[in-house]
């Protein structure tokens, strides 16, 4: 049982280390911490839930969400990013809540 949660806790590290190396392409919008707000649209990033977080960025990836300029900045962004990357990403984001 301990393995299993030694490995869990890693795991999770990891992914907030892939998150943070991720999040460095943000910093110029969203601020260091997430709480700028981008354009002075919208609202800050930190803190929002993953799954939304998720939805969110694949949409923009995909050219189904919005298209306005800020979109357009983003979408050029996350459409470099996979799968696990946008999974990562969105879990470091929703951390930068708690910090």
């Amino acid at each position: 049982m301990r393995k299993v949660v030694v490995l869990c806790f890693l795991s999770v590290l990891m992914f907030a280390e892939d998150g943070a190396q991720l999040y460095a392409k943000c910093k110029g919008c969203h601020g260091l911490d997430g709480k700028h707000i981008a354009y002075e649209k919208g609202s800050p990033i930190a803190g929002r839930d993953k799954e939304e977080l998720k939805l969110i960025m694949v949409a923009i990836r995909d050219g189904n969400y919005k298209k306005d300029r800020v979109n357009f900045v983003m979408r050029k962004v996350v459409s470099k990013l996979t799968e696990p990357e946008i999974e990562a990403l969105s879990a470091y984001i929703n951390l930068l809540g708690s910090k």
